[in-house]
């Protein structure tokens, strides 16, 4: 058996506004559970407050709930520093446009 690691760094695959209230983050590799299910690693920009995240099995999404954000606003969606899931190289800080009510 050989171990086939992904040395490029986390980065923002795909962000989509799924309901008026909840981002659906898509990263390019699964994540540490522990930093991705904290909330304090996630900004968003204006008056947008995130509540909770969730990160799904496969560990390589997150659904972040929000406080009501207005539909068709456009927020900067800011993730600090994520490590891959096995703990190897860091990501720098991230950050992805989203307009709440359409995807990217």
């Amino acid at each position: 058996m050989s171990l086939v690691l992904n040395e490029a760094p986390v980065g923002i695959a795909r962000i989509s506004s799924e309901a008026d209230d909840t981002l659906l983050v898509t990263f390019n590799q699964a994540l540490d559970r522990k930093q991705a299910e904290t909330v304090a690693s996630y900004a968003l920009d204006g008056e947008a407050t995130l509540h909770t995240v969730t990160l799904d099995a496969q560990q390589t999404a997150v659904t972040l709930a929000t406080q009501k954000p207005g539909v068709g606003a456009s927020y900067t969606l800011t993730v600090k520093t994520m490590d891959k899931q096995i703990g190897t190289q860091r990501s720098d800080l991230l950050s992805a446009g989203i307009t709440i009510g359409l995807q990217l």
